[in-house]
């Protein structure tokens, strides 16, 4: 399976805000982080999103953030402005480039807004109003994968799969996938 192109839902990217030094730099996890409470294996997710990010460096993934994606994190950052300006600077430029590739014409194959019809289907009510838009704006995009920490998405992933062609992973999964490519780069 190739994975390269990932769309990183708000759950991923409010932990990296929360946990940027670490994330990024190695520093120590914050002590206001809620992952470790949070989700049961949320200092994993967090060291696993660490080795993507360090993979990336080498790999240049196309990490995709959409503007509603942006809409949903603005109350994580208005909560700690200081520490959102960086953030959000990190957040805008990757949304930039992610509005850039729709203007490339050879980014995409085609198949995302034929495919992305199929979220109007009665099979996909378990999903809320916002994971619909983040779920329609991945698959629009040709995303290989949705990132996640959202439970819900993780335990409906092979209907999406098999219905929408996405694969929804956490950061772990993702790690598992990529991990055993590190030598390649």
């Amino acid at each position: 399976m190739t994975i390269h192109r990932f769309f990183l839902d708000t759950s991923v990217l409010n932990a990296i805000f929360e946990n940027d030094g670490y994330i990024f730099e190695g520093e120590p996890i914050a002590d206001h982080s809620r992952y470790g409470q949070r989700f049961p294996s949320g200092i994993d997710e967090l060291k696993a999103l660490r080795f993507i990010f360090l993979m990336d460096e080498r790999a240049m993934f196309d990490f995709v953030v959409t503007r509603k994606s942006l809409e949903e994190i603005s109350a994580t950052i208005r909560r700690r402005p200081v520490e959102g300006r960086m953030f959000t600077k990190w957040a805008f430029d990757i949304a930039d480039h992610t509005e850039a590739c729709l203007n490339d014409p050879h980014a995409f194959i085609g198949q995302g807004e034929e495919t992305s019809k199929k979220l109007g289907e009665s099979a996909f009510n378990y999903l809320s109003a916002k994971d619909r838009v983040l779920v329609r704006d991945a698959v629009l995009l040709e995303c290989d994968a949705f990132l996640t920490l959202d439970l819900k998405l993780v335990k409906n992933a092979q209907h999406i799969k098999r219905e929408l062609g996405l694969v929804i992973l956490t950061p772990q999964s993702l790690w598992r996938i990529l991990e055993p490519h590190i030598n390649e780069l």
